[in-house]
């Protein structure tokens, strides 16, 4: 399980929130700690080019 924080501002009105509601959604996590160079990457549901290519991603639904 993931819990994260991202303030309603940051969609500038874009988007309100509701329960059911579905948007396409993806997000990654870089392992770059010993190196400071990407060793890993995690992605949820895309692949590599998923900041390219949005069709990739998955689908979060509000509860």
């Amino acid at each position: 399980m993931l819990e994260a924080k991202i303030p309603w501002e940051f969609f500038k009105g874009q988007f309100i929130p509701a329960s059911g509601k579905a948007v396409s959604f993806d997000i990654a996590f870089d392992d770059a700690d010993q190196s400071g160079e990407r060793e890993r990457q995690f992605i949820w549901n895309g692949d590599y080019y998923f900041y390219k290519d949005p069709s990739v991603w998955g689908v979060l639904e509000f509860k």
